[in-house]
């Protein structure tokens, strides 16, 4: 993944119901870095982007962290996969960044690649498969003072509903859990890109609001989008809501959910899956596949489902992501097997993006023959794929 120009515009819009959301400008910070992780400028998502995923079941995480303060900085980036309350399930060790002033290409950012670990690999696809609402959390923390230490924590919220479909209301739930064992009193905090002209947000409770937790208690938010009767294909909002609490006079984020809500009648570009027999008996499934509109679903978003009785009952392995980066064109690849002799074989091969639009491709069934090896094109199914 290539560092990316970051939007960090956010937007304050007063509603019919008098709400402000945060702004999040491009003002330089004097005298101190200002470490935080930066957006993409194709997905204008958190730029933590799940990435390699090998037949080795080995995956490398990748975060852009940029700098807007006015000197080099320093600091140690985490990650941590989250339930949708905030409850850390797995997380990496801590890896060094060092970042230049802003205008030496500081805003611009630099990318730090986590080493996974068979755990972690493990976890995402058991979430996945239950289609369980989860987070990716970064969080970086600045050696000596940070200008604005708000923003050195970023989610990223997979198998969250994204898709903005015209004339429509999408309300978004978000939750926060106080994990401490101590009463936290903090303030909710809501930035976003900027919202499309004639779509309607709501927030409640509004920017700025005052929470207090119990040990243990959970905080419940929520965001309202209004959606015109026509929407344009690529128009799109990401917010990210958090909990900001004080600590020796100095803000920090306690915690922060991320909902990228984007309007796409498309559903991604794929051309035709082919399938290999190999001379052991295994068969790999190969699939070049984009989506420029909002890309392809990272971690699990391809995907081929096998069966070995006809069709009767489907077993499903999850494509190793092998180039791109999901918005330009993008190859994956899957070995299942190895099969026994005379095993006939039927397949098929999901590609989902980040709206929640599938295409599916019922792959031409092939028998398993000792010592050989074929390639056969796929049939795509009669509705055209897409769902």
């Amino acid at each position: 993944m290539n560092s990316r120009r970051i939007w960090l515009v956010g937007v304050c819009l007063a509603l019919s119901a008098g709400i402000c959301l945060a702004q999040n400008n491009q003002v330089a910070r004097k005298g101190a870095a200002d470490l935080g992780v930066g957006r993409g400028s194709d997905s204008h998502r958190p730029n933590i982007l799940v990435a390699w995923r090998n037949s080795e079941r080995i995956l490398e995480v990748e975060v852009l962290v940029r700098n807007l303060g006015d000197v080099p900085g320093r600091g140690k980036v985490r990650l941590e996969i989250c339930d949708d309350e905030g409850h850390k399930l797995l997380g990496t060790t801590t890896f060094p960044v060092t970042v230049p002033a802003r205008q030496d290409g500081g805003e611009e950012g630099t990318v730090v690649q986590t080493k996974g670990f068979r755990m972690m690999n493990i976890m995402f696809d058991q979430l996945d498969r239950l289609n369980q609402r989860y987070k990716l959390r970064a969080t970086v923390e600045t050696e000596g003072e940070d200008a604005n230490p708000i923003d050195n924590v970023a989610a990223k919220g997979f198998n969250v509903d994204g898709r903005a479909l015209p004339g429509s209301t999408t309300m978004y739930r978000y939750r926060f859990a106080n994990i401490s064992d101590h009463e936290v009193a903090a303030k909710v905090h809501i930035d976003n890109t900027p919202i499309p002209a004639g779509w309607k947000v709501q927030a409640d409770p509004p920017e700025g609001a005052g929470v207090t937790l119990a040990p243990n208690e959970v905080f419940t938010g929520y965001i309202t989008v209004k959606t015109p009767k026509e929407v344009s294909d690529g128009q799109y909002i990401d917010f990210q809501a958090a909990l900001v609490g004080t600590k020796d006079n100095r803000p920090y984020t306690i915690d922060q959910d991320e909902w990228y809500l984007v309007a796409t009648s498309k559903a991604a570009q794929v051309d035709p899956p082919t399938i290999q027999l190999k001379p052991d008996g295994s068969v790999g499934v190969y699939v070049a596949a984009f989506d420029p509109i909002c890309g392809i679903k990272e971690a699990s978003g391809v995907q081929v489902a096998y069966s070995l009785d006809h069709g009767v009952t489907f077993s499903t392995r999850v494509m190793a992501y092998v180039r791109g980066n999901f918005y330009n064109k993008t190859w994956f690849e899957g070995t299942l097997g190895p099969f026994a002799p005379n095993v006939e074989l039927a397949s098929v091969v999901t590609v989902s993006n980040n709206a929640g639009i599938t295409r599916r491709f019922d792959l031409a069934p092939i028998k398993i023959l000792d010592h050989s090896a074929t390639t056969v094109e796929p049939k795509p199914t009669k509705s055209g794929g897409s769902f």
